[in-house]
């Protein structure tokens, strides 16, 4: 996203508060026995590219979760850090990590997930408030003897955690709120929220949630998009030339199933135990024209173009759960399936790691083009709530950033287009001008030769990375001590 995205100064005076009053305003707290608490789930938007990823880090203030907890605790919904626990969470606080053994022994989490030190620091002192509060009454201290120093609010849980520079539409977290004493209503807490959140973070729907739910494991699925657009710029041949997006879509399905991806991650050594994962969808999306669905109030349910004229694709994935860097490293290898520079049959050739043991080094697609589509959960636990007065008006911010960028964009291709005119001649204007609308006009004679640089050196023949066991076999120190601890932790909740 260019600066656009974050369009109108939605609640700006809110954002330029200065830090020491919003960290004022929470420490005079309210009586919080006086409200009644619910269980809910967040759905949260927000544009990555303007934040350090989506997880709390001590060493930022511009994570997405640390805009979250200050909006939250501005507003009184969660109590400030070092309040007394709440005595009402001790007997609904459910640890769902032991219905899944094996989702403990895997670390799994989302693919892209910011495996910072600090955030590590972070999720310990999440786990560790989890275990003082799933323990029984008898060796639990009085509430108002044991302050909760953790950063995350109460019965917090995250879905999925993007890394720098990944947007989310439908990333999900789950809490307890505090309500409205004296029997009304519930806030509307999307609204509340998005008054005083940045305007590249937005709440798009909330739920009451049983109390055992946890948006982590609780989780059905989750679904990423990667855009891209269908053609690319060849610097050799100074033209823009078509992905053979068929190619793609047919490496793609052999990601279908339950396969070793450890040569399509950054391998998590401290967290993960192996590197199987299951995969349900993967495919090559072609987007409606830009502004198309917009244009004729159609919803893009089943993300697909009605016309073949919009150069805009995407990979639409969906799985259980995702590794580190997973999804990017998917699609670096698929761009160089569409750009001709490799085989389809590389995909199957790194999922057999019987032959293939070890990743050959290659370099992750970019993060920006990546979204977290979509958390799905069961329908009788989570049943969204649009509020009209936080949905319309980001309806309009998006707009916004919409009319903005696409004036952007076209400036950026009109200008390329006119320079090129100007520096190879006439002859080659039309493959740029008109390759954006009609794709037909680049198979020339000479587009159908494959565009390689000096890097393209085929995936198989390059020089790779160390295996999984070697890797082990030189951890040392706090990293060691760390996986070690996983492990005991997994063995300990195991049926």
């Amino acid at each position: 996203m260019t600066d656009a995205a974050s369009g109108p100064p939605l609640a700006a005076s809110a954002h330029r508060e200065p830090r020491s009053s919003l960290i004022s305003s929470t420490q005079r707290d309210i009586d919080r026995s006086q409200y009644p608490l619910h269980h809910v789930a967040l759905r949260v938007s927000y544009f990555g590219s303007k934040h350090d990823g989506l997880a709390h880090q001590v060493s930022s203030a511009n994570t997405v979760e640390h805009h979250l907890f200050e909006a939250l605790r501005r507003l009184k919904l969660v109590p400030p850090p070092g309040s007394p626990k709440d005595p009402r969470l001790a007997t609904t606080i459910v640890r769902l990590r032991q219905r899944s053994a094996a989702d403990v022994e895997d670390g799994e989490d989302d693919g892209t997930a910011a495996k910072r030190e600090e955030d590590r620091v972070g999720v310990a002192v999440q786990e560790e408030r989890r275990d003082q509060l799933d323990g029984e009454a008898s060796t639990r201290m009085p509430p108002e003897t044991t302050p909760d120093t953790s950063p995350f609010p109460p019965g917090y849980s995250r879905c999925g955690r993007t890394d720098k520079g990944v947007s989310a539409l439908g990333n999900c977290v789950s809490l307890a709120l505090r309500g409205n004493k004296g029997g009304q209503p519930a806030p509307q807490y999307a609204a509340m929220l998005n008054r005083v959140l940045p305007p590249t973070v937005r709440i798009t729907a909330w739920s009451y949630v049983p109390p055992e739910f946890d948006a982590r494991f609780s989780c059905r699925s989750r679904t990423y998009r990667y855009f891209f657009p269908s053609h690319y710029w060849c610097a050799q041949r100074l033209t823009l030339r078509p992905l053979d997006l068929d190619r793609m879509r047919a490496a793609a399905a052999t990601l279908l199933g339950r396969h070793d991806f450890r040569n399509f991650c950054k391998m998590d050594l401290v967290s993960v135990r192996h590197f199987v994962r299951e995969i349900f969808v993967a495919d090559i999306l072609r987007m409606p024209a830009i502004g198309e669905a917009m244009l004729t109030g159609d919803e893009d349910k089943g993300g697909t173009a009605t016309s073949s004229s919009s150069t805009m694709m995407c990979l639409h994935i969906k799985g259980s759960a995702f590794l580190y860097h997973q999804i990017r490293c998917i699609m670096a290898v698929l761009l160089r399936v569409g750009r001709g520079v490799e085989d389809e049959s590389v995909v199957s050739a790194l999922l057999d790691v019987t032959q293939q043991p070890t990743k050959p080094v290659y370099a992750l697609a970019d993060p920006q083009p990546l979204v977290l589509w979509d958390c799905e959960f069961d329908e009788q636990a989570v049943t969204w709530k649009y509020d009209p007065d936080s949905t319309e008006p980001l309806l309009q911010h998006w707009a916004d950033c919409w009319e903005r960028d696409t004036v952007a964009a076209t400036l950026a291709a009109q200008m390329s287009t006119q320079l090129l005119a100007a520096y190879h001649g006439d002859t080659c204007a039309p493959h740029m001008a008109s390759g954006i609308g009609n794709p037909a006009q680049l198979v020339a004679a000479r587009s159908r030769m494959t565009c390689r640089g000096p890097a393209d050196v085929p995936l198989l023949s390059r020089p790779r990375e160390l295996s999984f066991e070697a890797k082990l076999a030189a951890m040392k120190g706090g990293k060691k001590r760390r996986r070690e601890d996983n492990l005991a932790k997994g063995a300990a909740t195991a049926p």
